[in-house]
């Protein structure tokens, strides 16, 4: 075995028992798996009892000395073992885990320090403690030799320990990690310019890629903190070029992940650690901003991890796809793997197959071994170095499932108002559920839902909460529902008369109901497609008819992002649908078509010039789609069609119509044109209809904060084609029974809004560090806002009780995170005694201390405006919408560009731990991103409102440079309301036009509206 592959043997010991306490939870708290598959909980394995005894293993004053797995299993200091539980004491105190056991952090990070320069020559590093051949080459390295996995591990975790606690020696830290880093920037690279395995001259012709990649990623993240110019570009030139070597030498799994060898001259895979230390170093590399981040594909590199596991789900040692190594996972593969499926969304499926295998590794009342028991020709080894491993992965998991103290406990209670009234009307409008011909309308009181099942109309169902999806599968058939108020998603069996057979409840991160995103039954599978939100992604989920109802079958498979142009974050914005067509199933969505195996894998591509998927159908040969285009190609554009070879497809001319109602008849494409009116109107009503066009959102709660950012959008978008239909200019006749449905939407929506509002669900646990619940002004303002519309604008509106509270929390920040202040930046961002709002030091955000940005408090500041509250709320707004126009648009004229920074202050600038600004990001370097088009668009709407103030030159500006953006595309059309309201006409150019008025998510709604109006306005002018 080479050096690497010894010394990933010796690191994984140590993972062993945190799987056994994530067994534990899983077990506990995942009620989607049947009672079979669920791992027994006995008493001594109690989640304390487990955290107990493995904290026992370790001598407090020396919690990484212990048996080692280099030659001779002498007791040792082990470097790695010492980070490692470093790391893992970091993330216990930052949740107050099982904090009455002591502290082994600061023993840790002492000893790491006091021995840094143990290495015979003099070198600042980190190494092992015994002599070593590296590469089989009887080239034996003395102890204590430098080598650059050790470094990497243990500048992570000092780093770690700088930036999380004030009481950490820093500036000891810096010196030292600076000198450890430099040493290895300064010393001779491989052939093909990595990072070399050590310091020694004969380890550094062989080109590693797994401790290039670890050190290369904390080179590109202490960069940041180098006085020294030229320090810090020589950390990143030399974490560029080896990042360079790795994209040049990955390989392609049959998975399509990203993969490594050893190194160029060795013809092995990496083992599950080594793996993980690539995934760990890229994805460091990646977060801190490396030159090469976009070469780099971090979700391949990521899901190689999810090669370890062989069909039963059990991890492996080496890829499934390394036939010629049968080996079980070492216990510190699994201490790392639990670390980083805990830590890496996309990997969050693996932990509970991590988990079930860990008791497998017990030796008794000796601890964890090296091998699961039973492993041919291993006697049962305990290694320190593997348990702290453990230890660390265990605390990474307990830190994902804790919440913390929070705000919690400073926040008094709402009074939650009388019993529930009935929502006006019952009947959903604009809601079909089922597929084809076959389709049913929906009633819902506010507390059940009921349909005719679609494909028997004679049998009515009923449910608490709402029925999102009914599904004909045979055997009676299924419904998908979520409870109301609460969220939690439920599969419901039906038997052949309509009584219900079984319920199970989908369940994904601890504390979190999922979102629906799609179903479909295809070849006696249930296919249901979820997002999960603490994890940031989409998943797919396979359940299996059983006699007592469906049971799910397999691991959910993490989707490939559907790279929304927002960012990662946005995973649950583009539309999903599930198309079959014989024994294929397609998932379509985004950027994203992926064919569904029968296994549950997925062989996924992406759709060329694609910025989202609008529509898609499937034949035998593979799926079509109508996108919109990324980039304006063709007659056709801004939309086209994608299908298999040898599929004909329509044309789409460039006469000015819009593609819709993509279908299959007779095997053949179809596609429909509006060109009319009463065309447009039919294209409304197809997209309204959809599931993905508010139904599958339809009153929610704002816990995860679905209701700031997707109900508000389609609700303002029904308003808005309620004002807009009053012009004269168009023919909104045939639209009438559609805004009829509007004006009954709102009419629920908003009594919906309301009442969550009252009982307290308006808080959000999306944003915060520990997943407390908190109020934040960006999405209290948007609602009172909403409210403020409705009950202005609309004629006998549905009474909302809460609106006036409402109102004074929003101007007072009552129970808000936020508060405002007039103090605390610096003179060239904002003179003393102007407001802005702020997160106290100390709250649950991650940028608590800290200024919010320009559209989190001009949002606020346009609440204020709009709802008149008071002239010193009016004075506060005004003040805050100044501050922006001063920096971003001094003289009233907004970017021609249309772009302008999201962040302002110290934010900003950036600042260090000595500024002691903040608890959760102790130092940061500040970020300079430009704000995304929709945060643009509420600074615009913002100002707009306050343009009253302003002297009549500026305010001239602003609306004529506002309005010049929306035309050109640099805002979103939405912001015409407030361009209307201030007597400005839009005149939307239909090439704009045409690229928002599909509607194929729910936040696309509100700028629809404003398309349709320019389109029926374009097709009078015609028809004069």
């Amino acid at each position: 075995m080479s050096k690497i592959g010894r010394k990933s043997h010796v690191m994984l010991t140590a993972g062993a028992v945190v799987a056994v306490l994530i067994t534990v939870l899983v077990a506990v708290f995942v009620t989607d798996a049947p009672p079979s598959s669920r791992v027994p909980v006995s008493p001594s394995d109690s989640p304390s009892r487990l955290v107990d005894v493995l904290h026992a293993r370790f001598d407090p004053a020396f919690p990484g000395r212990g048996v080692t797995d280099y030659p001779g299993n002498t007791e040792e200091h082990i470097p790695k073992a010492y980070a490692m539980i470093l790391l893992a004491e970091i993330e216990r105190g930052r949740h107050g885990i099982e904090s009455d056991l002591p502290d082994l952090g600061t023993s840790a990070g002492r000893w790491l320090l006091d021995n840094a320069e143990l290495d015979a020559q003099g070198a600042t590093g980190w190494g092992v403690p015994v002599a070593w051949d590296a590469y089989g080459d009887e080239s034996v390295n003395p102890a204590n030799t430098v080598y650059s996995i050790s470094t990497g591990i243990v500048a992570d975790a000092l780093l770690t320990w700088m930036e999380t606690d004030p009481d950490a020696p820093g500036q000891e830290i810096i010196a030292t990690v600076s000198s450890a880093l430099d040493g290895f920037a300064q010393a001779p690279k491989t052939p093909d310019g990595l990072i070399a395995y050590s310091l020694e001259s004969p380890d550094q012709p062989y080109d590693t890629f797994n401790s290039a990649a670890y050190l290369a990623g904390q080179m590109q993240r202490f960069a940041k903190y180098a006085d020294d110019p030229a320090l810090a570009a020589r950390l990143r030139s030399t974490a560029d070029a080896t990042v360079a070597s790795l994209v040049r030498h990955h390989q392609i799994s049959p998975s399509k992940s990203w993969y490594w060898r050893y190194s160029i001259q060795e013809d092995v895979t990496n083992d599950l650690a080594h793996a993980g230390y690539i995934v760990e170093g890229l994805r460091t590399y990646v977060r801190e901003r490396g030159r090469l981040s976009p070469d780099v594909d971090l979700p391949a590199v990521v899901s190689h991890l999810r090669d370890f596991f062989d069909e039963t789900g059990t991890p492996r040692g080496w890829p499934d796809f390394q036939t010629d190594i049968d080996r079980g996972a070492r216990l510190y593969d699994i201490g790392m793997a639990l670390h980083l499926s805990c830590s890496e969304p996309r990997l969050a499926p693996l932990t509970d197959k991590l988990t079930k295998v860990v008791d497998n590794y017990r030796a008794g009342e000796s601890g964890f071994s090296r091998y699961p028991a039973g492993t041919p020709d291993e006697a049962p080894l305990v290694v320190n170095e593997y348990e702290a491993y453990l230890w660390r992965g265990l605390m990474s998991c307990r830190s994902k499932e804790s919440t913390g103290p929070g705000l919690d406990k400073l926040r008094s209670p709402r009074p939650s108002g009388a019993a529930p009234a009935r929502l006006p009307g019952s009947t959903v409008p604009l809601v079909r559920i089922g597929s084809g011909a076959t389709r049913s309308g929906v009633s819902f009181d506010g507390e059940r839902s009921s349909l005719r099942l679609p494909w028997s109309p004679a049998r009515r169902v009923a449910e608490d909460g709402l029925i999102l999806e009914a599904i004909d599968d045979g055997a009676g058939g299924v419904l998908i529902t979520r409870g109301h108020p609460r969220n939690d998603l439920t599969v419901v069996t039906l038997d052949e008369s309509g009584r219900r057979r079984g319920r199970l409840t989908i369940r994904s991160s601890p504390g979190s109901a999922p979102m629906l995103r799609a179903a479909a039954f295809h070849r006696g599978a249930l296919h249901v497609v979820y997002y999960d939100n603490p994890s940031l992604t989409n998943y797919l989920a396979r359940y299996r008819r059983r006699p007592g109802g469906y049971v799910r079958q397999g691991e959910p498979v993490a989707l490939p992002t559907l790279e929304d142009p927002a960012g990662l974050t946005y995973e649950m914005i583009p539309a999903l649908s599930l198309v079959a067509a014989k024994d294929q199933l397609h998932l379509i969505g985004g950027t994203l078509s992926a064919t569904v195996n029968e296994d549950g894998s997925m062989t996924s591509s992406r759709v060329p010039n694609c910025l989202r998927v609008l529509e898609a159908v499937a034949l035998p040969r593979g799926p079509v789609v109508l996108c919109l285009q990324k980039r304006e190609l063709g007659v056709s554009a801004p939309f086209e069609l994608h299908g298999p070879e040898g599929v004909r497809l329509p044309r789409l001319g460039g006469g000015g119509g819009v593609p819709f109602g993509l279908g299959v008849v007779d095997g053949n494409v179809r596609i429909k044109v509006a060109d009319t009116p009463r065309g447009l109107a039919a294209m409304l009503r197809f997209d309204l209809q959809r599931a993905n066009s508010g139904w599958l959102e339809y009153g929610t709660d704002n816990v995860e904060g679905r209701v700031a950012w997707s109900q508000i959008y389609y609700l303002n978008g029904f308003l808005d084609f309620l004002l807009l239909a009053g012009g004269d200019k168009q023919d909104w006749r045939m639209f009438s029974s559609l805004l009829e449905q509007m004006r009954a939407r709102l009419d629920q929506e908003l009594v919906m809004a309301d009442r969550h509002w009252r009982s307290g669900r308006y808080e959000t646990r999306a944003f915060t560090v520990d997943r407390s619940r908190a109020l934040f002004a960006v999405q209290t303002s948007r609602l009172l806002l909403l409210m403020e519309r409705y009950t202005d604008e609309l004629r006998d509106p549905a009474g909302l009780p809460g609106h006036r509270e409402l109102r004074a929390a929003v101007t007072r920040l009552t129970d808000h995170i936020e508060v405002l202040a007039r103090e605390g930046q610096e003179p060239h961002w904002l003179p003393s005694g102007v407001p802005y709002l702020r997160w106290p030091q100390g709250s649950a955000f991650s940028f608590d201390g800290l200024n919010v940005p320009y559209n989190h408090q001009n949002e606020w500041a346009y609440a204020l405006l709009r709802s008149g509250t008071n002239e010193r709320a009016e004075a506060t707004a005004q003040g805050i919408v100044a501050h922006f126009l001063r920096h971003v648009a001094p003289d009233g004229r907004l970017p021609h560009t249309g772009s302008w920074d999201y962040w302002w202050g110290q934010a900003y600038d950036g600042w260090t731990e000595a500024d002691d600004v903040s608890d959760n990001k102790p130092a940061y370097d500040g970020d300079r991103i430009e704000a995304w088009i929709s945060f643009r668009s509420i600074d615009a709407m913002s100002a707009l409102a306050a343009a009253p103030m302003l002297d009549p030159v500026t305010r001239l500006h602003l609306r004529s440079s506002a309005a010049s953006l929306v035309r050109e595309g640099k805002l979103y059309p939405f912001v015409g309301y407030e361009l209307r309201r201030a007597g400005v006409e839009l005149d939307l150019p239909s090439a704009v036009a045409r690229r928002h008025i599909r509607v194929s998510s729910p936040w696309e709604l509100q700028n629809a509206a404003w398309a349709y109006s320019a389109e029926l306005t374009r097709l009078a002018g015609k028809k004069r």
